[in-house]
Order: structure tokens, then C-alpha cells, then sequence
């Protein structure tokens, strides 16, 4: 707790403004993986990403994107990684962010 200094034996009013600095540390969390991947049509795939963090915050990842049709992501059990997994129909490009 921090504390301002006040002369307590002033007899006339007065204000007291104290300024406390907090400073809270975070560093950011680290994500591997492939940054791009190439797919096959009708054929399973997956990749997978992992995320540390040095404070050991807990951490959550998604896409920003709607997934394509037929692929799932889901972060794997007791792990920091989640996996994305699509089986492509089509040759149409695809961008998740």
C-alpha cells in the first residue's frame, strides 16, 4: 500500500493528491505452427498450433475467420495445442487469420 506524507498539525484546509503507478508486466504468448499448409481435395489433414506463455496465463485461440465447410478446431485435451482439421472438396482458396 502506498502512502502519501501529510503535515498533520496544518490547521487550515488543504488537498492531498497522491499518484500511484502501477506498472503490470505481461509478455505475449508465443504460437508455433505451420504458417502455411498445403491440402489435398478428398484427403484428411490436419496441423496443429501450439501456444506458451511465460507468465502461464491461461490462453485461449480461435480463428477470426469461419472455418471452411467439413473442418474442425479444437484445442487437444491436458494441452496448450490446438489442431485444425478439414478434408477440402473443392480447389477453392482458403484463409484462415
Amino acid at each position: 500500500m502506498d502512502v502519501c506524507d501529510v503535515n498533520t498539525k496544518q490547521k487550515e484546509n488543504f488537498k492531498v493528491r497522491c499518484v500511484i503507478d502501477c506498472v503490470i508486466e505481461n509478455n505475449v504468448p508465443y504460437i508455433s505452427g505451420h504458417a502455411s499448409q498445403q491440402w489435398v481435395v478428398e484427403q484428411a489433414s490436419s496441423v496443429n498450433f501450439t501456444i506458451s506463455d511465460a507468465d502461464d496465463d491461461t490462453v485461449e485461440m480461435f480463428p477470426l475467420t469461419p472455418l471452411p465447410s467439413g473442418s474442425t478446431f479444437v484445442q487437444l485435451p491436458g494441452l496448450n495445442t490446438w489442431q485444425f482439421v478439414w478434408t477440402p472438396v473443392n480447389m477453392d482458396p482458403v484463409e484462415l487469420l
